[in-house]
């Protein structure tokens, strides 16, 4: 091959070589910029820079509720405008109102201060029947010391309701109806697909518990009174 031609193909792969280098350099230039304007500038690492930052995330929810004993008179009642309203446990529990039995307009927030048991019932339900004595029973032995039963019924009539909680000793508990339509709202507001289903909301209106009243325990009602 003659001279010139290999000087020639040299000067090519020098000038490749050149330019794969120049476009390496840009690159790593062009990612370390924001760091290093940010030093040059006295603003510090991305770590102190909120704009270089990532979004900080929102408050999650707890689960489950914390132990009352395991925290301090400051810790105990968190801040209610920090929480969501909802159904779930650890969430504001929904306000609602509805008439009771007697006439009377009750409204879930009237009792913010007292612990809540409520339940969602019905007389023609089978185990609904079968689990009120031990949530009756449950109820009886904190109402003394703040706590609250109420019980939404949702029978066709409020004659239906009011015959099985009088011939059952029941008619103690405040029962709430109002119409079947009122009260089949509250119950779609708290998500309840099936019938009975329990809530304990505390002193603050958090849900603490949010299941079937058979797992329901005087050691999950205790802490909170």
């Amino acid at each position: 091959m003659p001279e010139n031609q290999r000087t020639q193909r040299r000067r090519v792969r020098l000038a490749v070589t050149l330019l794969g280098l120049a476009l390496l350099i840009a690159g790593g230039l062009y990612f370390a910029y924001p760091t290093l304007s940010a030093w040059i500038s006295g603003r510090g690492t991305a770590d102190s820079d909120p704009s270089l930052s990532s979004p900080a995330k929102e408050p999650i929810a707890s689960t489950a509720p914390t132990p009352l004993s395991a925290t301090s008179s400051a810790q105990t009642a968190p801040a209610t405008s920090a929480l969501t309203v909802g159904p779930r446990v650890g969430q504001l529990a929904p306000d609602f109102t509805l008439a009771s039995l007697q006439g009377e307009t009750v409204s879930l927030s009237q009792f913010r201060g007292k612990v809540v048991i409520l339940d969602f019932w019905a007389s023609w339900c089978v185990p609904c029947r079968s689990s009120m004595p031990a949530l009756h029973a449950l109820w009886r032995d904190v109402e003394d010391r703040g706590a609250v039963l109420l019980g939404v019924s949702l029978d066709r009539t409020a004659a239906a309701a009011t015959t099985f909680l009088e011939n059952n000793g029941y008619n103690d508990m405040i029962a709430l109806w109002g119409s079947l339509a009122a009260a089949d709202a509250v119950r779609v507001r708290y998500g309840v697909g099936g019938i009975p289903r329990t809530l304990v909301i505390d002193r603050e209106g958090i849900v603490r518990f949010n299941d079937h009243p058979a797992y329901l325990k005087p050691s999950t009602v205790e802490p909170l009174l």
